[in-house]
């Protein structure tokens, strides 16, 4: 009994402890946490859309809520200090309370983690205006005792204010209402004005003037590409490969000013529609994807950064005054007598007044290195090396996932009691840890990018109109057979059939032909073109099972044959001890099938194991089978791309980026997308008096 009492008093006395040092400490612990949040998020928040792992995303998304979260509770803590009065020098707190509103306000290169967050909301408004308040009212109390603290004070809180003011600026121009209405080449047609033509035309009937009116068609208005340097359709295919990095940059800027309405779902003219597909038809692979891909970053800036307000002068003019703001606050501080303070509370004083400096060195520092500075003083003299060095630099992740049914079924799956509660949860706890486990990411080879860029210029090439675009775009597959004049054979597995159940059956039949065909004295054409069909097979069934809302449009019923396919293909690995994926595609294989599975199907299983085995048979007895299948896989992938909404492809872009978006946008620059129109005639009345 003694020994428990002593172990009682001996926590109770360590809990003491502890809880002074939380009281004694806790304001400088929080506002320190606050500074190294900031300093963390200049440092690393940049790497969101170029992440190639999801746990970089997850740790600076983490740092980003605690910003937000540590800011206000340091406010609150400083608050509940002074309404306490523990001794006069705790006043000093008072000063580091508007520098936690500069905090607050967040680092250039991330004002927001998703699309959500940039409609400024109600609830927001409450929290901003709530951080004012208790600043004020903080202000407001150290007042009393130290009146000379407030001047330095309020500098540092006008700088917070504007700086804030920048985030929920870029909020604002960010969200998807300003995003389209920020088009200038979106001009609406109205009607005729109705009432001032029926004015005019009663007061020259009560004149007894005879008068009619008269039609006018005058044609759509031409879009003007205004651009600094050489005409865009100029770029010819003897440049082609030849464009120099400033010029990348610039035609990337352009297309970003004239076409960033695709991630608004907004439909563009017939004239733009061509502009931007003859160059693309013109250019090299490297130079379209280096285009793309600058155009998709400074996408992600405009909806995550605070980069368009910065641009401006206004935003500039701001960023001076709160620059100063801050400086003369520091050299007033400084001045100041600080004998009444606590020294450990001045020497944490200069830290952040220090901390705070830095951080906005470092913000001019990546400011003067971005794209939009570049742009924005397109007299600036760049150096070859810089502009290199920062057109070449990394913008997405270039890193693609894959998921292999074959490979998941042969990794090994602990069993569960049904009969224990929660195994309904801990069974799809585990089979979410295998499908993870199982996934595996690699960087995108180039060839297979410019492979796709390839097979989607023949089909530009053939899209003359929007008529023909728009039905080669529907097409999942059928175009690919109907140019190899083997529609009749293979249309069951494509067109027949749901695009869900198409994907995940071309996928296990490229699996088994990948292993099947495999030989040492294979054409290098035949090597390259089973590689790149390997690749997209897999990544096309990793978007459908781990990003399905990607695919939601086209997926169908895919969850459901995915588990019925693979409780199959399970089954026959099983019975037959099978552990090695290429015996697995062997065995498989090996399976007769006479008939498709659908003759013979008595249950209700969507299972298309067996039916992707007669697949790969139909398959191999052509003579270039991987030619056909890689078309027939950039149609399903161009299929996918067109029909996901553009406002998920704009939500991958903080995520590291994805190559089915680089192909959404590749196929609008080709004048393959949806988002085109045939602008008709405008129609003008006059009203005419008759002789």
């Amino acid at each position: 009994m003694t020994n428990t009492n002593n172990i009682i008093e001996r926590f109770n006395s360590l809990f003491h402890d502890v809880a002074k040092i939380w009281n004694a400490w806790n304001i400088q612990l929080f506002v320190l946490l606050s500074l190294s949040l900031q300093v963390c998020l200049v440092l690393i928040a940049s790497y969101r859309k170029r992440a190639a792992k999801k746990w970089v995303v997850t740790f600076i998304s983490l740092a980003y809520f605690l910003a937000d979260w540590a800011t206000p509770y340091a406010l609150g803590l400083i608050s509940n200090r002074q309404r306490i009065n523990i001794g006069t020098a705790h006043n000093l707190y008072a000063f580091w309370a508007p520098f936690l509103l500069f905090h607050l306000s967040g680092p250039d290169n991330i004002s927001s983690i998703s699309l959500d967050e940039n409609e400024v909301s109600l609830k927001q408004w409450v929290q901003v205006v709530a951080q004012f308040v208790a600043i004020l009212f903080i202000l407001q109390r150290a007042s009393r005792s130290f009146p000379f603290i407030i001047q330095p004070a309020i500098l540092v809180f006008l700088a917070g204010l504007l700086k804030y003011a920048e985030r929920i600026w870029a909020r604002h121009l960010a969200s998807p209402n300003n995003w389209i209405n920020s088009i200038q080449q979106m001009e609406r047609n109205p009607r005729p004005d109705y009432e001032k033509l029926s004015v005019a035309y009663m007061e020259m009937r009560e004149a007894h003037l005879p008068v009619e009116v008269q039609s006018l068609q005058i044609p759509p208005k031409k879009f003007k590409a205004s651009f600094e340097s050489d005409h865009l359709p100029n770029v010819g295919h003897e440049e082609a490969g030849h464009l120099d990095d400033k010029s990348l940059l610039k035609f990337a800027h352009f297309f970003y000013k004239t076409f960033k309405g695709f991630m608004g779902g907004t439909s563009f003219n017939l004239e733009q529609r061509q502009i931007s597909r003859n160059f693309f038809l013109k250019i090299s692979e490297r130079d379209a994807f280096k285009i793309l891909e600058m155009e998709l970053s400074i996408v992600h800036d405009a909806l995550h950064t605070k980069a368009v307000v910065a641009r401006r002068k206004i935003g500039s003019v701001l960023r001076v005054i709160s620059a100063c703001s801050i400086v003369v606050a520091s050299f007033l501080f400084f001045l100041y007598d600080k004998s009444g303070f606590l020294k450990v509370d001045v020497i944490f004083t200069y830290v952040l007044i220090l901390g705070t400096i830095v951080l906005e060195i470092l913000s001019f520092l990546m400011l003067l290195l971005s794209d939009w500075y570049l742009i924005a003083h397109k007299h600036y003299n760049w150096k070859e090396r810089i502009a290199t060095a920062i057109v070449n630099r990394h913008r997405w992740s270039e890193f693609v996932s894959k998921f292999n049914i074959v490979s998941y079924c042969l990794h090994k799956h602990p069993r569960v009691n049904r009969k224990i509660p929660g195994a309904q949860l801990i069974m799809n706890l585990l089979a979410a840890s295998r499908i993870r486990q199982t996934t595996t990411t690699y960087v995108a080879p180039k060839s297979v990018r410019y492979k796709i860029f390839e097979e989607m210029k023949k089909k530009s090439e053939v899209a003359e109109n929007v008529e023909t675009a728009t039905m080669i775009c529907s097409q999942r597959g059928d175009w690919a057979l109907m140019q190899s004049s083997c529609y009749n054979q293979f249309k069951w597995s494509l067109g027949e059939i749901e695009y869900g159940k198409s994907l995940v059956l071309w996928h296990i039949a490229a699996d088994l032909c990948f292993y099947v065909c495999r030989s040492s004295h294979d054409n290098p054409d035949d090597v390259h073109e089973r590689g790149f069909c390997k690749t997209i097979s897999d990544y096309m069934l990793y978007l459908l099972v781990m990003k399905p809302t990607m695919m939601v449009p086209v997926a169908g019923h895919c969850p459901q044959i995915t588990q019925d396919t693979t409780a199959e293909a399970k089954r026959l690995l099983s019975t037959r001890s099978v552990r090695d994926h290429g015996e697995a595609c062997l065995t498989i294989f090996s399976v007769a099938t006479e008939f498709r599975r659908a003759v013979l199907r008595t249950d209700a299983s969507n299972s298309v194991l067996f039916d992707a085995c007669r697949l790969a048979r139909q398959l191999m007895e052509r003579e270039e089978p991987w030619k056909l299948m890689s078309k027939v896989w950039v149609d399903l992938l161009g299929y996918a791309a067109v029909n996901c909404e553009a406002h998920v492809h704009a939500q991958q872009l903080s995520r590291g980026g994805e190559l089915l978006t680089f192909v959404w946008l590749m196929m609008n620059h080709l004048g393959l997308g949806m988002q085109f129109r045939d602008e008709p005639a405008r129609t003008r009345y006059k009203l005419v008096v008759k002789k």
